[in-house]
C-alpha cells in the first residue's frame, strides 16, 4: 500500500527505533512530497474477553467509554434498538428507551460519550438509514434511562463518530466517518437540535479485502479506524494521523491485523488512560468486548514515534 505524504526524515528513524511492525522503504525530505511504503501489517492477538451478552436481541453495533464504563448499542432489523451499560468485570445492564426513540437510533453503528452541563450523554450515529442524523440522548444519574436531547442534522452521510474534547465546557469537536471520507464539526455542549456544517477533513484508504463501515476513535492527533473483511474473519486496525487542525496527514502509520477461525467482526474501538485499548464484536451468536493490551502498547509506541518526530523538527 502506498501513500504519498510530507514528512522529515526523523520520522522514519523513529519507526526504526520503536519498531512498530511498520517497515519504511524511503528516506523522506522535508521539502518534497514522497512516497513511503508501509508493508509488513503487525498480526496481534484477540485480547482478553471483558463480558459478553447473547445477540438473540441483536447484533452490538456502536460503542464508547467514559470513566471505564462501556456504552453500546445493539439493533435487529434496523429498527428495534436498545442501549446498554457494562463496567470493567462484564456486569451489563440496559440502559431503557422510549419506543420512538429506540426506532430513532436505525442501525446505531457508533457512538461516543461526553459530559454537557453535568450530564453524560451518548452521540450516535444510525450509519444507515438516516445517514446524515447525530442523535444526543442524556442519561438520568442512575443510567438507568437515556432521553433523546438534541437532534442534529449533518450536511453529509454519517457511518462513524468520535469525539476530541469528551470533558470540559468547550464546544464538542467531532471526527466524523463515511466510509473513505472523515470530516469534521463543533457543536455546543448544550445546543438545541439543529443543522449542522461539517468541514471536510481529508480521507483515508481501505485496503485488503471489502471495507465494512465500523466506529473510529481519535486519540493523540491519531484516528483509529477499524475494518472488516468480506467474509468476516480478519479484522485490519489502521492508525492515521491527524494535524493541529484535524485534518488527515495523508499517510497510514500502520495497520494490524486481528483474526480468528470464526465470524469475527469488530464494530467499534475506544480506550481508557491511553494504554488500555477495547473493542467490541459480533461472533457466534454473542455481543463481546475485549482488552487488547498489545493493540495499546503499538498505538503508544506510534504515540512516541511521533514525539521524536516533533522533537528532530
Amino acid at each position: 500500500m502506498k501513500n504519498t505524504v510530507k514528512k522529515i526524515a526523523g520520522f522514519a528513524m523513529a519507526f526504526t527505533l520503536l519498531g512498530t511492525g511498520t517497515v519504511v522503504t524511503k528516506t523522506i525530505s522535508p521539502e518534497s512530497d514522497n512516497t513511503i511504503v508501509a508493508s509488513a501489517i503487525t498480526s496481534i492477538g484477540t485480547g482478553s474477553q471483558i463480558g459478553q451478552i447473547s445477540n438473540k436481541n441483536g447484533g452490538i453495533q456502536g460503542m464508547g467509554m467514559y470513566n471505564n464504563v462501556f456504552y453500546f448499542v445493539t439493533q435487529k432489523n434496523n429498527s428495534n434498538c436498545k442501549l446498554y451499560r457494562m463496567n470493567m468485570n462484564g456486569n451489563t445492564s440496559e440502559i431503557s428507551l422510549s419506543k420512538s426513540d429506540s426506532q430513532l437510533i436505525g442501525h446505531g453503528n457508533d457512538l461516543c460519550v461526553a459530559k454537557c452541563n453535568g450530564k453524560l450523554c451518548l452521540f450516535v450515529v444510525d450509519g444507515q438509514n438516516n445517514k446524515n442524523i447525530l442523535l444526543k440522548y442524556e442519561l438520568n444519574s442512575a443510567q438507568t434511562k437515556a432521553t433523546l436531547a438534541a437532534k442534529y442534522q449533518l450536511d453529509k452521510n454519517v457511518s462513524a463518530v468520535t469525539l476530541v474534547n469528551p470533558d470540559g465546557n468547550n464546544n464538542l469537536k467531532f471526527i466524523f466517518r463515511n466510509e473513505r471520507n472523515i470530516f469534521t464539526a463543533e457543536i455546543g455542549r448544550n445546543e438545541s437540535s439543529g443543522k449542522k456544517k461539517t468541514t471536510n477533513s481529508g480521507n483515508i484508504q481501505l485496503e485488503r479485502g471489502a471495507a465494512v463501515s465500523q466506529g473510529i476513535c481519535y486519540y493523540k492527533d491519531l484516528l483509529i479506524v477499524p475494518y472488516t473483511d468480506s467474509n468476516y474473519k480478519y479484522n485490519y486496525i489502521q492508525v492515521y494521523r491527524m494535524n493541529s487542525n484535524l485534518k488527515i496527514d495523508g499517510y497510514l502509520l500502520d495497520s494490524f491485523k486481528i483474526g480468528k477461525n470464526s465470524k469475527f467482526e469488530i464494530e467499534s474501538i475506544d480506550y481508557s488512560n491511553g494504554n488500555n485499548w477495547y473493542y467490541n464484536t459480533n461472533e457466534n451468536g454473542y455481543c463481546r468486548l475485549y482488552l487488547n493490551t498489545s493493540l495499546g502498547n503499538a498505538i503508544n509506541r506510534i504515540v512516541e514515534a511521533r514525539y521524536y518526530e516533533m522533537s528532530m523538527r
